[in-house]
């Protein structure tokens, strides 16, 4: 079940390093008023595979700018 929100991310030009992804995320998440078990779930699938999982994860829950 994907959380109700899709709050947007802005991430830097270039390649940022995939906790910068995760925080960036998550921060967005939380101010969006995500539960905490909604946020675990996400952060929890993000980091499960390399960096393109992360960014298609990020992608999957967040408008991504």
């Amino acid at each position: 079940m994907e959380p109700k929100k899709k709050p947007i991310v802005k991430l830097s030009t270039g390649s940022p390093h995939t906790t910068s992804i995760v925080n960036s995320c998550m921060w967005a998440a939380n101010k969006a008023g995500w539960a905490v078990e909604e946020q675990k779930r996400v952060r929890n699938e993000m980091l499960m595979g390399d960096y393109d999982h992360v960014l298609r994860t990020a992608a999957k829950y967040f408008e991504v700018k």
